[in-house]
C-alpha cells in the first residue's frame, strides 16, 4: 500500500466508520441505477468481522478518518465456493468500500494488492471475491487487475459472480 496509509484492524468503536462507509457507497450505487446493497445493512455481518478481527479499515498514517474498509477472512460461503474450488486455499473480500473522494487514486486495487500479500503470507494460493451478478462493471474491473471469472451462480443476495486470482 502506498506511503502515508495504514491499515489496521477495526474495533468495535469502528463499527459506526464502517457502517458510513458502506451506506457511502450504497447512496452512490443507487444513484448510478445499481439494485447492489440496496437492502438494510447486515450488521451481524459487521459485528463478526469486527470480532474476528477480520474487518479492517484504511487510514492516512498522518491521522485523520478512515478513508476504506474491506473484511478478508478465510471462510468460503458454501453455497458459493465449491469442494472442488479448494474454499481452504483461498482469502475471502467482502464489503470493500473506497469513500467517493478517493476512488480515483487507485486505492481499490491497492488494497486489493494488500489483501493478496495477506494471501501469500498465510500460505494460501487465491483471493477470492464474490460480486454482485448484474454489476458488469464491477467485474471489468476486477478483470482489470488479474481476477478471473470462475463462474456465476444463482444466489438470493444477488452477489454470485465468484472471481479469483492467484497470490
Amino acid at each position: 500500500m502506498r506511503a502515508g496509509l495504514s491499515p489496521r484492524q477495526a474495533t468495535p468503536a469502528d463499527i459506526p466508520i464502517v457502517v458510513d462507509l458502506w451506506n457511502e457507497a450504497k447512496s452512490w450505487l443507487a444513484a448510478k441505477g445499481l439494485d447492489q446493497w440496496q437492502y438494510p445493512i447486515k450488521m451481524h455481518n459487521i459485528y463478526r468481522a469486527v470480532e474476528t478481527g477480520t474487518c479492517w479499515l484504511i487510514e492516512p498514517s498522518s491521522g485523520g478518518p478512515a478513508i476504506a474498509t474491506v473484511t478478508l477472512g478465510d471462510k468460503a460461503d458454501p453455497s458459493l465456493w465449491r469442494p472442488e474450488d479448494q474454499p481452504d486455499q483461498g482469502l475471502y473480500i467482502h464489503r470493500l468500500v473506497v469513500r467517493r473522494s478517493e476512488a480515483q487514486h487507485n486505492l481499490g486495487a491497492e488494497i486489493l494488492d494488500w489483501a493478496s500479500d495477506r494471501v501469500r503470507i498465510a500460505g494460501r494460493k487465491f483471493l477470492r471475491l464474490d460480486a454482485w451478478t448484474n454489476n458488469v462493471g464491477l467485474h471489468d474491473y476486477y478483470r482489470r487487475l488479474g481476477f478471473r471469472l470462475v463462474r456465476i451462480v444463482e444466489h438470493p443476495s444477488g452477489s454470485g459472480a465468484l472471481f479469483e486470482r492467484d497470490a
